[in-house]
């Protein structure tokens, strides 16, 4: 911040210095320093409303639900700017899913909620950022669910005895206004689809988590603790394959693109598929004792690396695909949040 004072006041003293030597040094002095003074003054006013503006911007914003918190979500949809849904953790049947989003007062208010049968093991908004397509969420538990969000706009009317008094940058300086009209948008959601390959059957396998393709938003895979993988066609609402992945319960899948795919499970392997010839799978990397493997990540920037967490660890493995390589790293305080413990 100092730093950012310092270059303005050099540029305020170099334009200052070309302006005095612009002007008439005869009967104009007084005008000239008049002048001078006055400029010198709006430039500090405004060097010092900017770092006031950055000071009092907020960096984190705090959403405080009325229970604990399991999966949370952000949306990339252009349109949709700081928009994120969090999932309960109830333990019984009914639970919720709450859709929160920064509004004009850079405040994290609700503007939809919808019960979901017991906990999302994870909530994923719709992979494309274009507005063209509709605006879905998709939650895995006990099936695999797709919802709709609508946007209903409201305007209401509320008196400035009422307004937001820790809001600063809404504050309305003129008293004789007795309310303002305030744009509201309410968002409702509805369920679209329910992915079920059985539905004579009422009992399911609960599913542990999935993964949107953003590389084919028609395709959404799924993995269960019956140690299988499902990949469901969208459009259809029918399977295109589903394979038993690992020994034991799968706990996470996640796409390279349209085609290949990485799996972990309690097995403690990490595995990866090709749907163009699913008789194989290629086991990247094992865990030392065997310990399970919870959760994996792509390197959007570099697919060559993949990097997967096991249980009651603080250890990240990475893996070096091309050079097959295993690089570790330890998860010390000072970076990745203080993770001193499993993850």
């Amino acid at each position: 911040m100092q730093q950012n004072i310092s270059v303005g006041q050099q540029q305020q003293q170099a334009f200052t210095n070309y302006y005095e030597q612009q002007q008439p040094s005869s009967s104009n002095n007084n005008i000239i320093t008049s002048s001078s003074s006055s400029f010198n003054s709006n430039i500090n006013n405004n060097i010092n409303s900017n770092n006031n503006n950055r000071m009092n911007q907020k960096e984190i914003y705090t959403y405080n639900s009325d229970w604990m918190i399991y999966s949370l979500s952000w949306s990339v949809r252009r349109d949709e700017k700081y928009r994120l849904a969090i999932g309960s953790f109830i333990e019984e049947y009914r639970n919720k899913v709450d859709i929160i989003k920064l509004n004009n007062d850079n405040i994290l208010e609700r503007v939809a909620q919808f019960e979901h049968p017991y906990p999302a093991t994870k909530i994923q908004f719709h992979p494309s950022a274009s507005i063209n397509n509709p605006d879905l969420i998709a939650t895995s538990g006990d099936y695999l669910r797709l919802w709709n969000i609508n946007n209903n706009n409201s305007t209401t009317s509320t008196s400035n005895n009422n307004m937001n008094v820790n809001n600063v940058n809404n504050v309305n300086n003129n008293n004789n206004i007795s309310s303002q009209q305030q744009q509201q948008t309410v968002q409702t959601v509805q369920k679209y689809h329910t992915f079920n390959n059985d539905s004579s059957s009422e009992f399911c396998a609960p599913l542990t988590s999935f993964d949107w393709c953003e590389y084919n938003p028609n395709m959404i895979g799924t993995c269960s603790i019956d140690t299988t993988c499902t990949i469901w066609d969208i459009p259809t609402g029918k399977s295109k394959t589903q394979l038993v992945a690992h020994d034991k319960e799968v706990y996470d899948i996640s796409f390279k693109d349209e085609n290949i795919f990485c799996t972990v499970g309690a097995d403690g392997s990490l595995r990866m598929f090709d749907l163009r010839s699913l008789e194989h799978c290629s086991i990247l990397y094992e865990h030392e004792q065997l310990q399970p493997l919870l959760r994996l990540a792509w390197n959007k920037q570099d697919p060559n690396y993949i990097a997967t967490i096991s249980m009651d660890s603080n250890i990240i493995a990475k893996v070096d695909m091309p050079r097959k390589r295993l690089i570790r790293l330890v998860a010390l305080p000072s970076y990745l949040n203080n993770h001193k413990v499993g993850m």
